[in-house]
């Protein structure tokens, strides 16, 4: 019952599966998601756990069961987390996260193993062309701004934090932006972020400590941003995306 009730809280944050595997028997069982995510129709059925690892990209494999062996082995730590690249039935090539931590009985052996996976490649992608999108800003000495409006959420690159004196490590929010902004252009500032009609133009520079803001758009170009996933929680919410230098 207590399994049945977890599968259907852990379902509501989205298509993430779980696994559980009984050391020595050979097989592992996943629930409906796990084997969506795997390109399989839904079974029931035990699968063999080479099936399983043979599954993963070959060069992931062996990093694969190296973490949950060494998880095993050590028993002060009973957990392992890893990203690992899978093939699908289907052929189709996904990054898959999962997380895993093992069951011991009362001698401290390892009896089991159980854990979740999910399909982050979109996730990952994006990961990627962020960083790729903060490397070619670097190269002339600009930093990268967004924000969402609906949220206040906003994303600086490391560049835009040392260039602002921000935290690399925090989100930092509205208030705390606009107190870097030099005070003759904050009203400005805050207009454009919080009341401007959606495709209106950034000015041409912002001041803040002698840094400039400047749209990442030409004129003429829609300066919004509508993130493709919906259900992330931010909606079709516009933003706006500068650069700092």
């Amino acid at each position: 019952r207590y399994d049945r009730m977890l599968s259907q809280a852990i379902r509501s944050f989205g298509p993430i599966g779980i696994w559980q595997v009984e050391i020595g028997k050979g097989t592992v069982d996943w629930t409906e998601e796990t084997f969506v995510i795997h390109g399989m129709q839904p079974s029931g059925a035990p699968v063999p756990v080479e099936t399983a690892v043979a599954m993963f990209h070959e060069d992931d494999r062996l990093m694969v069961r190296q973490l949950a062996q060494a998880a095993i082995a050590d028993d002060r730590d009973n957990k392992f987390h890893f990203f690992a690249r899978l093939r699908r039935i289907d052929g189709r090539i996904i990054v898959v996260e999962s997380a895993g931590a093992i069951i011991r009985d009362e001698a401290g052996r390892g009896v089991g193993l159980v854990g979740v996976v999910r399909d982050c490649t979109r996730h990952r992608s994006e990961d990627i062309l962020l960083r790729q999108l903060n490397s070619l800003l670097a190269l002339e000495g600009s930093g990268f701004w967004s924000y969402t409006f609906t949220s206040g959420l906003s994303y600086f690159s490391p560049l835009a934090c040392a260039h602002l004196g921000l935290d690399v490590e925090t989100a930092p929010q509205l208030e705390e932006i606009l107190a870097r902004i030099d005070p003759q252009d904050r009203a400005h500032c805050r207009w454009l972020l919080t009341e401007a009609p959606c495709g209106t133009p950034l000015a041409a520079e912002l001041c803040a400590g002698g840094r400039r803001f400047q749209p990442l758009w030409q004129p003429g170009q829609q300066p919004e941003i509508r993130p493709a996933d919906s259900d992330s929680g931010l909606g079709a919410a516009p933003g706006r995306c500068v650069t700092i230098r």
